[in-house]
């Protein structure tokens, strides 16, 4: 499982720009097309300190572009660089799949066993190994149990993590739904333990993380641990300010949202999966799937080329968006500090575009401002599809800006005004539209999903 050597551009090509402004520390390679297409992007979003993380780029097996915009730490004014870790919440997943795969391999598992075999007082044993790496065990999404975020302030051994919910009762029967649930992969880090004689984060470090030389790469035992070059991670609040992100042990979610890495990784990391050389043909196609079959990684279609995709968002202060495109031997990863679910994949699609399409993408367009906003305050509920039905979003005006006032916690979050008309929500990165009758403002589609204003 050897990995095509990846090299970096000399030192003596790195660029580095300091920007008084916003953020302070922007650096990045000498501009090549590569590197411009990636400049141009980050700038208006650096200019209003609106993305905090690494950018890299991959082709061929060398690195053709890389930038690293803000703080790993802003109260030390830390600036992120090349070796930053970034903690890559469902990301972990991708490695938790390979090491099961791996055990199938090795003829120590088969994905038709059931748990009860590794865990025999698992109270819905019947559960297998391949309804757990589908999500179709009929688990619950631990992060829905109102108790989660409190239980999150310890660390845990995989041992105790697995044995968290695992009296709470199903909201499906096995193999009949699929229900994402975080709590499918922890109970598959405790299966690779007993499975492999070794704990979970030994085992990724010798099969997956060493022969695949991700020597950034690490698994989150507790805060405990001294992790060199480790980011902190913040939430976004108002129009361009942070918090600290709200505390959470990531032992919780081991083995789904636990690893930690730097961007540079990342994208060996999905370019090696891409290459076939990690796992048997066999595994390899039941991870990556085809255009007429799904495997157990996400797929994509950008621009006419299907994309092998990683994506993780942890809701606390991290988010990550990988790409890989096996045709044309090109990936492409991000890796933020900062608690929004979109700005990584918006990234990621964009640069792939541009490579795939050979021509510049255009950057995002801001307003300054935006002239009678008090039109579009008021409540709006969405509908039944939205991701929680018959959610309401309630739209203040501060001093002629958007803001949608959040509730639990109380906060600001902004909406940022685009050259189109449209708003950028910010901490999701969603495009925000409001609609209009006869002069009113009646609904706002947030993306595709509609919430009518309440009278």
């Amino acid at each position: 499982m050897k990995r095509r050597p990846l090299f970096r551009v000399a030192p003596a090509k790195h660029l580095a720009v300091l920007l008084i402004v916003a953020v302070p520390i922007i650096t990045g390679f000498a501009a090549g097309p590569g590197q411009r297409t990636v400049s141009s992007l980050l700038k208006p979003l650096a200019d209003r300190d609106l993305f905090s993380g690494s950018v890299v780029v991959v082709r061929d097996g060398r690195i053709v572009a890389e930038q690293n915009s803000g703080y790993a730490d802003r109260e030390q004014k830390t600036p992120i660089g090349a070796g930053t870790r970034f903690y890559v919440a469902s990301v972990t997943k991708s490695f938790t799949a390979t090491a099961i795969l791996l055990l199938r391999d090795a003829g120590k598992l088969s994905l038709d066993d059931p748990i009860s075999k590794f865990m025999p007082d698992f109270p819905h044993g019947g559960i297998t190994i391949r309804q757990l790496l589908t999500h179709t065990s009929g688990l619950q999404h631990p992060v829905f149990y109102p108790d989660y975020y409190d239980l999150a302030k310890r660390s845990y051994s995989t041992r105790e993590a697995a044995a968290l919910f695992k009296d709470r009762p199903l909201l499906s029967a096995p193999g009949t739904q699929r229900r994402y649930s975080d709590y499918n992969y922890t109970l598959l880090a405790r299966t690779i333990e007993i499975a492999s004689g070794n704990g979970y984060s030994q085992f990724l470090t010798e099969h997956i993380f060493r022969p695949q030389h991700l020597s950034s790469a690490g698994n989150h035992a507790s805060w405990a641990q001294i992790v060199a070059n480790r980011a902190a991670g913040y939430q976004p609040v108002g129009m361009n300010d942070f918090e600290n992100a709200r505390y959470f042990d990531y032992s919780i979610a081991t083995g789904a949202a636990s690893v930690y890495m730097s961007a540079e990784d990342l994208a060996h990391w999905i370019e090696a999966i891409g290459s076939d050389s990690v796992l048997s043909p066999q595994s390899t196609y039941e991870l990556l799937g085809t255009s007429d079959h799904a495997g157990l990684l996400q797929s994509r279609n950008i621009a006419g080329h299907r994309a092998i995709a990683l994506n993780g968002w942890d809701n606390i202060g991290f988010a990550a968006d990988a790409l890989c495109f096996p045709d044309s031997h090109l990936a492409i990863a991000v890796t933020t500090n900062q608690n929004d679910s979109g700005i990584a994949p918006y990234l990621t699609e964009k640069i792939a575009q541009s490579f795939l399409k050979k021509q510049q993408v255009e950057p995002p367009q801001f307003l300054k401002n935006v002239t009678d906003v008090q039109r579009f305050a008021g409540k709006y509920r969405f509908g039944s599809d939205f991701y929680v039905p018959g959610q309401e979003l309630e739209i203040v005006v501060r001093n002629g800006e958007l803001f949608d006032l959040q509730k639990n916690p109380e906060r600001l979050m902004g909406l940022i005004p685009m050259s189109d008309g449209s708003f950028m929500y910010r901490s999701h990165w969603s495009r925000v539209t409001f609609q209009q009758e006869n002069g009113r403002v009646v609904a706002l589609m947030f993306d595709d999903f509609k919430a009518t204003k309440i009278p």
